[in-house]
């Protein structure tokens, strides 16, 4: 029987505020009646997991069964792009096409921006973006400055969030 909002309530408290799960009911196991709920699984774990009954389940989708009383039909785009801010405030419904328009800039890139790469042939950066499933070619630049800045202008004209693509060491 798939979990229920009431249900859910029997077994957590989830403040909107901040995002955080914390425990009104135990079960089995090791935790305690007024604990945060949730952990982070695996190396390469990305999202915050509740179990309840012995199901794990993601925390921003409990969120949407605890504040809308159904879970989102796809998935849900955390819009600051931290996948650990759970906050609802925080929280949309979205699709694949919009919730990868705040993907996170992959740790192997050398520019430090998404979609600006060092083009070897041209020996100049390379800018574009994909939206809603067509990459889009923005130009090649001398100053790897001129291609973050066509790439944060489409990012503006497509929909991206303001701190989409950036490296957390970007400089």
């Amino acid at each position: 029987m798939p979990l229920t909002q009431a249900e859910l309530k029997k077994h957590l408290h989830y403040n909107p505020d901040t995002g955080m799960f914390i425990r009104v009911s135990v079960g089995k196991g090791p935790a305690v009646i007024g604990d945060f709920a949730g952990s982070v699984r695996g190396k390469q774990a990305r999202y915050c997991s509740i179990s309840i009954k012995s199901k794990n389940y993601a925390a921003h989708r409990l969120a949407f069964l605890y504040m809308e009383g159904s879970f989102p039909p796809d998935q849900v785009d955390h819009l600051d792009g931290d996948t650990f801010d759970n906050r609802w405030s925080n929280l949309r419904k979205a699709d694949t096409f919009i919730n990868n328009k705040n993907k996170a800039c992959d740790k192997r890139n050398v520019s430090g921006t998404t979609g600006v790469s060092w083009c070897s042939s041209s020996r100049k950066w390379k800018a574009q973006i994909n939206s809603d499933g067509v990459r889009i070619h923005l130009g090649y630049f001398v100053d790897k400055r001129e291609a973050v800045e066509a790439r944060g202008i489409a990012e503006l004209i497509y929909g991206f969030h303001e701190n989409h693509g950036r490296a957390s060491n970007a400089s």
